[in-house]
């Protein structure tokens, strides 16, 4: 492997309330020999995955190869960097969205190594210049549906957020 990025997600999980659901999206940088000389198969991925994290089961691994040159593979880096909470899941049961920050207060959700490291360096280096818009930087188009802005504030004897409704914006405001 010669570079590669994680980024840690968190859903809702379907069948038990209030549980989370916290994984990994990996994008991994494999020369073009890889794939004809060391190749790993799905389920050895799952087996290695279970045995560092020192699990009794063989957890669900996905693996998948970005196949369709420069392009496709600038679009699954920019997938992997999406999101790590979908805005509707935070919106779904205000104990969750609270539990949830208490707990990934501080987590870095965003790391990359080997070849794909200046990747993040060059996200981290953008300063307050770069984001003002100009006529030689342009404000990006809005997208097509404006979402509302949810208020929070942080309650420091309790160590965690609360809504803060009167915050709330429509969206567009």
């Amino acid at each position: 492997m010669t570079g590669w990025i994680r980024t840690t997600e968190v859903t809702r999980e379907a069948k038990r309330k209030g549980y989370a659901h916290p994984h990994f999206h990996c994008l991994l940088m494999v020369p073009p020999s890889f794939f004809k000389v060391n190749y790993t198969k799905q389920s050895r991925w799952a087996e290695i995955w279970g045995e560092c994290m020192r699990l009794d089961v063989v957890p669900s691994v996905d693996v998948r190869a970005v196949k369709g040159g420069v392009d496709k593979a600038i679009l699954e880096t920019v997938k992997t960097f999406t999101y790590s909470v979908k805005p509707e899941t935070l919106e779904a049961d205000q104990e969750w969205t609270l539990e949830y920050f208490r707990q990934v207060h501080k987590l870095r959700f965003i790391a990359a190594g080997g070849a794909l490291k200046d990747a993040i360096r060059s996200i981290d280096s953008v300063t307050d210049e770069d984001m003002i818009y100009t006529d030689d930087n342009p404000k990006p188009e809005a997208p097509e549906k404006e979402l509302r802005q949810l208020g929070y504030s942080w309650r420091r004897h309790e160590l965690k957020y609360r809504r803060f409704s009167k915050a709330d914006r429509p969206a567009g405001e």
